[in-house]
């Protein structure tokens, strides 16, 4: 569990069961159970995606928009830094 008074509030919850975890040089990606996919660390040029080029110290729910053949779909796989 991350300590939101250290961090900032994260979407990570006991439910939340890791599937897949994959790292950039520095930056990371975790996949959920529940096909979700978090992303954080350094946010170089935008690379994590999430909308802002902030660098992300805790776990960032990404949810696409506009990528209409992602609409329903889950994640099962994710490659940062490839």
């Amino acid at each position: 569990m991350i300590p939101s008074s250290l961090f900032g509030a994260s979407e990570f919850h006991p439910a939340v069961a890791v599937t897949a975890v994959r790292c950039g040089l520095d930056h990371f990606a975790a996949v959920t159970d529940r096909g979700e996919l978090f992303v954080w660390g350094k946010n170089v040029r935008g690379c994590l995606g999430i909308g802002k080029r902030d660098d992300q110290y805790f776990p960032w729910r990404v949810r696409p928009q506009g990528l209409l053949p992602l609409e329903g779909k889950t994640t099962r796989f994710t490659s940062p830094g490839g």
